[in-house]
């Protein structure tokens, strides 16, 4: 593999891994709802090493086992759980909710302050929802517009968030063959895996010696890694494996000031799952201004 390495958090991470343009995109819209509660409270993410836990997978090359694990990483269907989101940088927020994901189908996220609910986040194949209750105002996209392109599906957002990896925008027959094609390589005891979009995009996971994912990371060819992500506090549900935190990192620039750093804390403890979960949908508010995505994170800015 021609890649370039850079480090991040201490540890060795592939530059051929690639921008997340849909890492973004929620990055930001979350920094908004996390203005609106207007909470200072700091998120705190349990130190907890990916290595505790050694995962029982089949196969004996790498890219064998990365097959295994998206197999064992897709038996739930639905789970309801709370979540604290924490932005870091480029401002300190921290806002708590429950998030309530169905598989492949979408991601309900309630933001609450003080027992009441303060925004709304939902997010699909076709459409993006962000309803700011404080302001009364809302944003409603197609998700294709959002994402510029980028093919990238719910299912791979929830991936994202939950700590487990994936394959953007394959699924079925076409996930055998993209396996094939992808590019792994052993660095120390760990094994990355790094695939390419047709737009010019890569991104990559690694996994430690115990085929557990510790990072992800996406960037433009041979640059530093536009979007980071570092899990831990992992647990099991059945075969499939949750990182109960994760802390991200979107480079906006050259000054680092200027990066959003934040994490997600899944409380899985409380967690509901499957046929004890009903699947949340969300309407259009009436009697509030609909605004765009950068028009709402401008009315945050001031």
């Amino acid at each position: 593999m021609n890649s370039v390495v850079t480090s991040y958090a201490g540890r060795i991470l592939p530059a051929r891994t690639v921008r997340s343009v849909a890492g973004c995109v929620l990055a930001g819209l979350l920094a908004a709802g996390m203005n609106s509660c207007g909470s200072h409270k700091q998120t705190v993410v349990a130190d907890q090493s990916y290595e505790s836990i050694e995962r029982m997978i089949s196969g004996g090359s790498y890219a064998e086992r990365f097959a295994s694990i998206l197999q064992a990483d897709d038996q739930w269907t639905r789970v309801k759980l709370p979540v604290t989101f924490g932005l870091e940088t480029p401002a300190r927020f921290s806002v708590t909710g429950t998030a309530q994901i169905e598989r492949g189908e979408s991601v309900f996220v309630s933001f609450r302050m003080l027992g009441f609910e303060v925004a709304q986040l939902f997010v699909t194949d076709d459409r993006i929802v962000l309803i700011d209750k404080y302001h009364r105002k809302y944003v409603e996209e197609s998700t294709s517009k959002l994402l510029n392109g980028v093919n990238v599906t719910v299912d791979d957002l929830q991936s994202l968030l939950l700590g487990q990896p994936f394959v953007a925008g394959v699924a079925g027959e076409e996930l055998s063959r993209a396996i094939k094609a992808i590019d792994i390589e052993e660095i120390d005891d760990n094994w990355d895996v790094s695939l390419s979009t047709d737009i010019g995009v890569d991104y990559g996971f690694m996994f430690n010696s115990n085929n557990n994912l510790g990072y992800f990371s996406a960037g433009f060819d041979n640059t530093i890694p536009f979007f980071v992500c570092e899990y831990s506090s992992p647990v099991s549900h059945g075969e499939s494996l949750f990182a109960s935190g994760a802390r991200f990192t979107v480079r906006t620039g050259n000054d680092p000031n200027k990066n959003f750093v934040g994490s997600v804390t899944w409380n899985f403890d409380k967690a509901s799952w499957d046929d004890n979960v009903e699947p949340r949908k969300v309407s259009t508010p009436s009697g509030y201004d609909k605004v765009t995505a950068a028009e709402l994170l401008q009315l945050f800015a001031k």
